[in-house]
């Protein structure tokens, strides 16, 4: 199960980081949804490091 969580956070911090880019959102609203889907998804810590 691990394994998967730590590709949905992948995708998803990817999706946040596009929506960045794209000003669709701030900063302040990237940090806390990538916080949130860490805390939900419990991936990796060396995961988190190396892809947020």
């Amino acid at each position: 199960m691990n394994q998967q969580n730590n590709v949905k956070f992948y995708l998803l911090q990817k999706a946040l980081k596009f929506l960045l880019e794209k000003r669709a959102i701030t900063q302040e609203e990237f940090e806390r949804a990538s916080r949130y889907n860490a805390e939900t998804l419990h991936p990796d810590r060396e995961y988190i490091r190396s892809h947020s």
